[in-house]
């Protein structure tokens, strides 16, 4: 097995949400988020990564989540982790001439890795390859849309992205505006909870 629990069952885990927050439900949250972001009414598939072109094994993860997002008549959302800082614009690549397998680093864009990719302007794209024909091609009003876009019509043949959101965009939600001023108001719960979070998960 995979995954656990199997792929086969992930269907059955789609449910409606319950509960409240803030005395508010949090169906009621869910349905001002999808308001905001633009999301339609319907199950949403999120899946996140940094604005960069990553190896197969995240490319699975929204092979998995498109597949799954088909069978409940869903959408599925690339959720852009687009405060990301970091040289998105090298990639590793075989290299093939040598007698051993080994790898080089492939340039297709010059990015600041010093700056946040949302911050950065559209990168130009270096050399002929694929990699830079896609970025290219893809739209995009910063850095990290741009690659978020150029990596999700790469992922085309495998994968169907409805849609490409900036994470930076879920502060801008009355849910994220609630709880930056939770955080704010009450910083000392927030950071335990955050830490529990993370000693319970992190593996």
């Amino acid at each position: 097995m995979l995954t656990e629990p199997s792929i086969y069952e992930w269907a059955y885990l789609v449910s409606p949400p319950s509960g409240e927050l803030f005395g508010r439900t949090i169906a009621d949250w869910r349905a001002s988020a999808r308001n905001t972001l633009g999301l339609p009414d319907k199950p949403i598939i999120v899946v996140g990564h940094q604005p960069e072109f990553f190896h197969p094994g995240i490319l699975a993860k929204f092979v998995a989540a498109s597949q799954i997002a088909k069978q409940i008549d869903g959408a599925l959302v690339h959720l852009v982790v687009d405060h990301h800082i970091g040289n998105s614009g090298v990639i590793e690549v075989p290299d093939e001439t040598g007698r051993y397998l080994s790898t080089k680093q492939l340039v297709v864009a010059k990015v600041d890795t010093h700056i946040a990719m949302k911050d950065q302007p559209r990168v130009l794209p270096s050399h002929d390859n694929i990699f830079s024909k896609a970025l290219a091609n893809a739209t995009g009003d910063n850095a990290a849309m741009q690659f978020a876009n150029a990596t999700g019509n790469l992922m085309k043949p495998w994968a169907q992205i409805d849609f490409c959101i900036a994470g930076t965009l879920l502060l801008n939600t009355e849910l994220g505006e609630a709880l930056t001023e939770e955080m704010r108001m009450n910083p000392a719960p927030c950071i335990t909870a955050y830490n529990n979070a993370v000693s319970r998960f992190q593996k």
